[in-house]
């Protein structure tokens, strides 16, 4: 079963964007595109426990690392692949599994002596490669040397590899000695590890370079990047060619809250961060009621005294609410409509449905805390404050489709930035694609780059490839 995956998943290695079609043998409608091993691993129907355990490490191995797992499941592949031959030989499997332990160790101390340390990458090597006469050379088959490196290029979009070049070039004109060696450095480590992806790897170096200039750090090694402020919205439609990259984090929201936003902009708002829902009947995972009072009462007793509860409840959410001069309400789950009353009548922006890493990107932005309950915010000190304005794709937003009318529904969006000196930077990558499949690919694309230049810069070594994405 291992190595039919494995198989299978070896067909996403390469520099070329690869994308699986899966079609169920019961419905031959129901079709898949899939872009990644994780996708190709939640959509096969395998019965064999084994599955359980590779989806499990796939899932591990994308949290801790944020890219995919083809490599680690192709060599899981090789590695079962080698267990049925030797165990056909009579070795047992303990042993094996322990010579495979011994030579996993050696692989690894080899791999630390030939990692190559960022601060010996010459950071102007990405300027060898700007010039026609130079970029026609490599694509020149007369030399041996240069044979293998053209056959790899010719797979690779030539046009994006052109504009990658030469945007590098017109930022380093415009910059000072020093920020011209760091972003020289930063633009080679994002060629090579770009897969031939050069589309994605320009918007993650300009996301970055946002960062590094925003923290005022003068070695890039010694910057701490943040991941999580780095945003994602996909649109269905532009091609891809559009996608570029914007101040500030895009978030969906209501209809409400886009009109609130259009008609003034609002600026200098206090922000709460709520990770749950906002109802009477919401209590955190975990929670137990040690001081509950045991006590026999009818049925009339308990439906006054859970009115009278609720309004206290409500009571303590408006006082929190006013008390703190609360302007932008971002929630995770679900607001109780009566919430959602109080906030259209006194102007307040709410916001729900929102994902973890978006409250996550707020709060490192603003440094205000993520609260379970509204009243907590008694407890600590408002953090600072954002602007918030209605943002425009330029394109019809129509993405979601009504079940009811059948028709499109169309979708709004507002823009939130921290504007204030010395805030971690907001950013928002807009990933656009004429079909969902491609949009889809685009995001696993961009994701992946982000992740293996940040784990580049965050561990200071790399690992030489052996074609020219990936040589360093």
């Amino acid at each position: 079963m291992v190595l039919i995956s494995a198989q299978s998943i070896k067909t996403f290695l390469g520099c070329n964007k690869n994308i699986k079609c899966f079609i169920d043998e019961n419905d031959e409608t129901a079709t898949e595109f899939l872009t990644s091993p994780l996708d190709f691993l939640q959509n096969v129907n395998i019965l064999h426990p084994a599955i359980h355990i590779i989806t499990e490490s796939c899932n591990q191995h994308c949290k801790e690392h944020g890219t995919c797992s083809t490599t680690l499941l192709v060599m899981a592949g090789l590695l079962a692949k080698e267990t049925h031959c030797l165990n056909k030989q009579g070795i047992p499997v303990p042993v094996i599994m322990k010579l495979f332990d011994e030579a996993l160790e050696i692989c690894i101390q080899n791999c630390e002596q030939i990692a190559i340390d960022l601060s010996t990458i010459n950071s102007r090597s990405i300027l060898n490669a700007i010039g026609q006469k130079v970029l026609d050379s490599l694509f020149d088959d007369d030399n041996d040397t240069n044979a293998y490196i053209s056959r790899i290029l010719k797979m690779q979009d030539k046009c994006n590899y052109n504009a990658f070049l030469q945007e590098t070039l017109r930022k380093i004109r415009t910059m000072s000695e020093k920020d011209c060696i760091a972003y020289q450095m930063l633009s080679n480590i994002g060629l090579k590890l770009s897969h031939g992806d050069y589309s994605s790897a320009r918007l993650v170096i300009n996301a970055l370079w946002n960062q590094f200039q925003n923290s005022n750090h003068g070695d890039l090694s010694t910057c701490r990047f943040h991941l999580a402020t780095i945003n994602t919205i996909e649109i269905l439609g532009p091609p891809v060619t559009e996608s570029s990259l914007i101040s500030g984090i895009v978030i969906k929201c209501t209809n409400e809250a886009y009109l609130l936003c259009k008609r003034r902009s609002k600026k200098n708002l206090n922000v709460i961060l709520i990770n749950g829902d906002i109802t009477f009947q919401f209590r955190h995972i975990g929670y137990e009621d040690k001081y509950k009072e045991i006590a026999y009462i009818t049925a009339n007793q308990i439906s006054a005294r859970r009115r009278t509860q609720e309004e206290k409840w409500l009571q303590n959410v408006t006082n929190s609410l006013f008390q703190n001069n609360v302007g932008l309400l971002a929630v995770k789950g679900y607001v109780d409509q009566r919430v959602v009353d109080l906030c259209h009548c006194n102007d307040i922006i709410l916001l729900s449905g929102l994902n973890y890493n978006q409250l996550k990107a707020l709060s490192l932005s603003t440094g205000n805390t993520i609260l379970t309950y509204i009243p907590d915010i008694n407890e600590i000190q408002i953090g600072l404050t954002v602007t918030v304005k209605p943002w425009i794709c330029g394109w019809n937003c129509k993405d979601t489709l009504d079940k009811q009318t059948n028709k499109a529904a169309t979708s709004y969006y507002i823009l939130i930035d921290c504007e204030v000196a010395n805030a971690a930077l907001l950013q928002t990558v807009t990933l656009c694609a004429t079909s969902r499949p491609t949009l889809q690919s685009i995001k696993q694309s961009f994701k992946s780059c982000l992740n293996r230049i940040y784990n580049t810069l965050h561990f200071g070594k790399c690992l030489p490839g052996g074609g020219l994405t990936e040589l360093l």
